[in-house]
């Protein structure tokens, strides 16, 4: 059993199982199979910098070397900032319960790029003091990472009118507005004026 995300509210704890709602499932999928010329399935390979060698699936993978060239064990590296100060590194939001306080408007809500989206369930019952609040259509929001980083995302928490309750998971939308620095005056333009032989020379079927 996989380890449930708990929420805490009012002094009241709901252990919830997540279960992810992607594309596939709402929309259906499509898988498409290359054939060779004898009906064979065709494998994906990687073409090497040298134009010729070709590397089957698991025959690449990604390494860490420090200045010297020797190789760096990716858990002996440490994050820092822009000014070599180390970075403290989120906790799974797994690992302990999360107050829930924040709350959000709808249109804040919407200012977000999501990215995943899971339902919830909690065997043992969601507490009725966070039903109430979800009911009243109130939006929670918390950092939420999944398996722990260096950049958490957003989590919203609200319910639907069936009585679902979702987790929402995403980041703040780079908007920006582009517009007029002041509002243009509208000015009339003059009639353009035209001479008779001005007139004869224009040929219309140019335009």
């Amino acid at each position: 059993m996989a380890t449930p995300l708990v929420l805490q509210f009012e002094g009241e704890e709901s252990a919830c199982h997540l279960a992810k709602v992607d594309r596939s499932k709402l929309y259906g999928y499509v898988e498409k199979e290359v054939m060779d010329e004898n009906e064979g399935p065709c494998q994906l390979v990687t073409l090497a910098s040298d134009g010729k060698t070709l590397i089957g699936s698991g025959g690449t993978t990604f390494a860490y070397f420090d200045p010297d060239g020797l190789w760096c064990d990716k858990s002996d590296l440490q994050p820092v900032d822009m000014d070599g100060e180390p970075i403290t590194q989120a906790a799974s939001s797994f690992r302990a319960p999360i107050e829930l306080g924040d709350e959000v408007s709808p249109e804040d809500y919407l200012s977000y790029n999501i990215r995943s989206v899971y339902v919830l369930d909690s065997p043992e019952g969601f507490s009725a003091k966070l039903v109430e609040a979800l009911e009243a259509g109130r939006i929670f929001q918390f950092p939420f990472s999944y398996r722990g980083g260096l950049d958490p995302d957003e989590g919203f928490l609200f319910r639907d009118s069936a009585g679902t309750i979702w987790l929402a998971i995403g980041k703040q939308a780079a908007i920006r507005l582009i517009g007029l620095a002041e509002v243009g005056a509208a000015v009339e333009q003059p009639e353009a004026e035209f001479e008779d032989d001005e007139l004869d020379l224009m040929d219309f079927g140019l335009i």
